[in-house]
């Protein structure tokens, strides 16, 4: 099986989906709706939702969300999330690649490095063309993901951190100079002693890369952030935020 089917059930969840505190969350919500400056009850696909913190928070701000994600476990958490808050949210078990819907949506977001999981690249262009598709002729998309050119400038082969649970966890970085593709073994040692071992793989895309994947299916670059504060984008940047729109009919 592919690293992604199963890290964000046995790993995630329980510990980095957890530690991730609300005010971050409303932070980065509120820079997504200034981006995206879309009317209220605009319709938002919330691609690679996860267990739906930004997908629920904006449906609480009035938006008609989508969220579609390949993990059954997340799912389950957003259903509970949303009915908790009291919205509706319809939420779709699918691979990011296949998009159920044809111009139906004001807006595709894709957060929190949740792009350039497959092997090929071409598979990773199936996801944009998906997304082009799903946006109605004028639609905006927003794509997240960690700034390639920091995290390569200031490279770290191997990192320890503590984890929720009282243990903590050894990542063991490698960039692959062929395939552009950042290689992470990640060993989760519990406090009785007890050790799981994770494998995952992200393509780091620079600018140019990823500015011409999406101009490929008619989403042109409108702005790129360098953060969730609207920073410029640079050298040092947290992140690398895309804002893109598809082409209006004539």
């Amino acid at each position: 099986m592919a690293w992604y089917e199963t890290f964000f059930d046995e790993y995630y969840l329980p510990n980095a989906g957890s530690n991730i505190p609300l005010e971050r969350t409303i932070q980065e919500v509120d820079f997504i709706r200034k981006a995206l400056d879309l009317p209220q009850k605009g319709r938002i696909l919330d691609l690679c939702c996860g267990h739906g913190r930004h997908t629920v928070e904006l449906a609480t701000a009035g938006y008609s969300m989508v969220g579609q994600d390949l993990s059954k476990d997340s799912l389950d958490i957003a259903r509970t999330s949303a009915a908790e808050r009291n919205v509706q949210i319809e939420f779709i078990h699918a691979d990011m690649r296949d998009i159920p819907f044809e111009e139906q949506f004001d807006a595709v977001i894709n957060i929190f490095t949740a792009f350039g999981y497959f092997d090929d690249d071409a598979e990773d262009q199936k996801v944009l063309n998906a997304v082009a598709r799903a946006l109605t002729p004028g639609g905006k998309f927003l794509v997240d993901v960690i700034n390639a050119v920091r995290i390569l400038n200031n490279y770290e082969p191997q990192t320890w951190s503590d984890t929720s649970d009282g243990g903590f966890t050894m990542t063991q970085r490698a960039y692959n100079v062929l395939t552009g593709c950042n290689e992470d073994r990640i060993v989760h040692i519990a406090p009785d002693g007890s050790k799981r071992e994770f494998r995952t793989g992200v393509r780091l895309y620079f600018y140019p890369e990823l500015s011409k994947m999406l101009n490929c299916v008619g989403l042109a670059p409108i702005q790129v952030f360098g953060d969730y504060d609207a920073s410029e984008y640079g050298w040092e940047s947290g992140r690398m935020i895309i804002l893109s729109g598809k082409e209006e009919l004539k």
